[in-house]
């Protein structure tokens, strides 16, 4: 079922929502102080004014009243929009909410639309924690995600600045740049991020990575030993043979079949991988890719509890509510059970 958060949201009000619309001075609505969100795409807004232009507002913005104005709680991204297309009014409904409301309602409008850098929604949480004393166990139930997933995004604001601003501008993704926490140094885990970039590791290529430098190996070596292998499947020659699956006599064939083959791997590796990273992304837990040729394999998701696997499966069905803990369950999906692994 959905949160209280969630049916507050401009697209969960509905046609009663229009209804109960009202149509205020835009200059009368003041941003939210609680929003999480810092930068908003320029291209994004500027087609969101055009399209508003076009067609008007169509999800009211949601406000409560302060003094003779309002303050926004949901819709930044149509109030600036709006703003752009020079309109005088703007469609609000009006709630009474708390300052504690107002600041999870934004955090997690912004969280349910993915429009926060991980830096941006940790931050955020961190805020929320602060200002209403949350343990991280309650904030991960209140926002719907789960006590890994807040622990890990935590940790990433002990970061290195520059590692931050990797984070932050979407050089490194959150999946690639976790590993890099488990460094002891700041100089370690800059010198990891740097590589990670240069060489486009994945994240299990950065665990793997991050485990042999803790067992003492010179990230260096390791840099040159990944340059070596990818330049060797990149520059590996397919074996022809003498056109009947036959080397030739002096065994050249077999040789550059196997080195052909070896590079094949690697770079189908690293391929398998990118998907493994984009899933970790998504569904905010351990996941394996599995091939058995090139055609058929498994995936294998990991979940914590009963409620991170009915957050999965919500998730993958493309539920409105997905992600919350309190939804309905996976009790209609037996079929995605045996494929989970504890």
């Amino acid at each position: 079922s959905e949160s209280q958060y969630e049916k507050a949201l401009p697209e969960n009000q509905g046609a009663q929502g229009r209804k109960e619309a009202l149509e205020v001075e835009i200059g009368s609505v003041r941003p939210n102080p609680w929003q999480p969100r810092k930068a908003f795409d320029k291209e994004q807004l500027a087609e969101l004014a055009a399209s508003i232009r076009e067609h008007g507002i169509i999800q009211p913005l949601i406000v409560r009243r302060r003094g003779l104005n309002y303050e926004l709680v949901a819709g930044e991204r149509r109030l600036r929009a709006a703003r752009l297309a020079k309109l005088k009014t703007v469609p609000v409904l009006v709630r009474d909410y708390t300052e504690q409301q107002m600041q999870e309602l934004a955090l997690v409008e912004n969280i349910q639309r993915r429009d926060l850098n991980p830096l941006e929604e940790a931050q955020a949480i961190k805020d929320l924690m602060k200002t209403m004393n949350y343990t991280q166990a309650q904030v991960a139930d209140r926002i719907g995600r789960s006590r890994t997933a807040v622990a890990n995004l935590l940790r990433m604001l002990n970061l290195p600045a520059p590692v931050r601003k990797m984070v932050s501008d979407g050089t490194v993704t959150a999946g690639q740049i976790r590993p890099v926490l488990a460094l002891d140094t700041k100089e370690k885990q800059t010198a990891l991020a740097e590589a990670i970039v240069q060489h486009g590791w994945s994240a299990r290529t950065a665990e793997d990575v991050v485990k042999a430098v803790k067992e003492g190996k010179s990230l260096k070596v390791l840099e040159e030993r990944s340059d070596a292998v990818f330049a060797e499947a990149a520059a590996a020659p397919a074996d022809k043979g003498n056109g009947k699956g036959e080397a030739g006599k002096d065994g050249k064939g077999k040789k550059a079949r196997r080195k052909d083959q070896k590079g094949r791997a690697a770079l189908a590796d690293v391929h398998y991988k990118q998907f493994e990273d984009d899933l970790v992304g998504f569904l905010g837990t351990k996941v394996r890719i599995v091939p058995k040729n090139d055609n058929v394999g498994t995936i294998e998701i990991d979940y914590y509890s009963a409620e991170d696997l009915d957050r999965l499966c919500e998730l993958l069905q493309g539920r409105p509510g997905a992600g919350n803990k309190g939804g309905s369950g996976s009790a209609g999906v037996p079929w995605l059970r045996p494929k989970f692994n504890v």
